[in-house]
C-alpha cells in the first residue's frame, strides 16, 4: 500500500459517504474491532463510491454535451448550470471539465436556495480574486486562487458568465494545455533499477509531483485498447 493507494483509492472510499449520504459510515468503520462487520461495512462504502463514481461521469457528459451544444467550448472561462448534478460532487466534475477544455471551469447545480456549485482555475487566473469583483451577484462565496466555491441566484447566472468572460485578461496562448517534463529519457535507459531509485522520492503530491521523463522520435508499431471500460492504451 502506497501513499497513491491511501491519496486515490481508501481516501475517496472514505470520503464518498460523506459525500453522498453521511460522513458516519466512514466513521464507524474506523472504529470498528469486528473484523467481518469491518468487512461489511468497507464493502458498503466501496459501493457507495462506485456510485459516486458513475454519478461523475454522468455529471462530466452532462457538462460535456451543454459545452458544446451551446458552443460554450469558445469561452474563455465555462460557466455550466445543471441541475441534474450533485452538489457534493459539483467540485469533482468541475476539476475533470476544466483538464478537458483548460479552462477555468464553474459548475452549477440546483440547490435549497437558487443554484450552488463549484470552481476550479487553471495557471494564471485566480479564480477567488475574479469572482470578488462581481460579489454583487452572488449570494455567498469563498475559497482561493485555484478553487473556490458559491451560491447565486438562478437569474444571475448568464450575467455572472458574460462578466466574467468580458473581464478576464487570459489570451489564447494562456488557454494552450502545457506539459513541463523533468528531462529527456531515452526509452533504453528505463529499467528496474531506475523505477526502484524514483520510488525514494516518495510521497508525491503538491510541491513534490512525480517526475515525468518525455523521448522523441518514437514510432509505434501496435496498438491496443484494453480494460472492461476500454480505457487503457497499450502500446508497441
Amino acid at each position: 500500500i502506497s501513499t497513491y493507494h491511501l491519496g486515490f483509492i481508501i481516501g475517496p472510499t472514505i470520503n464518498a459517504s460523506g459525500r453522498l449520504d453521511t460522513a458516519l459510515y466512514a466513521l464507524k468503520l474506523l472504529l470498528c474491532e469486528d473484523v467481518v462487520l469491518a468487512y461489511e461495512m468497507a464493502k458498503n462504502l466501496k459501493d457507495l463510491n462506485e456510485e459516486r463514481k458513475k454519478m461523475t461521469t454522468e455529471g462530466v457528459s452532462l457538462a460535456v454535451t451543454q459545452i458544446e451544444n451551446r458552443k460554450m467550448h469558445n469561452s474563455k472561462i465555462l460557466v455550466v448550470y445543471e441541475p441534474k448534478i450533485h452538489e457534493s460532487i459539483a467540485g469533482i466534475i468541475a476539476g475533470r471539465i476544466k483538464d478537458i477544455y483548460n479552462r477555468p471551469t464553474i459548475i452549477l447545480t440546483k440547490g435549497m436556495e437558487g443554484a450552488k456549485g463549484s470552481a476550479r482555475s487553471i495557471d494564471g487566473y485566480n479564480i477567488f480574486e475574479e469572482l470578488s469583483k462581481n460579489k454583487d451577484l452572488l449570494n455567498r462565496f469563498g475559497g482561493h486562487p485555484m478553487a473556490a466555491g458559491l451560491s447565486l441566484e438562478i437569474t444571475n447566472i448568464d450575467e455572472l458568465r458574460n462578466r466574467l468572460n468580458m473581464q478576464t485578461n487570459l489570451t489564447k496562448e494562456d488557454l494552450i494545455s502545457k506539459i513541463y517534463i523533468d528531462m529527456q529519457l531515452p526509452i533504453e535507459y528505463i529499467n528496474y533499477k531506475l523505477i526502484d531509485e524514483i520510488k525514494i522520492l516518495e510521497p508525491y503530491g503538491k510541491g513534490n509531483t512525480k517526475p515525468l521523463f518525455g523521448d522523441k522520435n518514437l514510432k509505434i508499431e501496435k496498438g491496443t485498447i484494453l480494460g472492461t471500460k476500454k480505457n487503457v492504451l497499450k502500446l508497441v
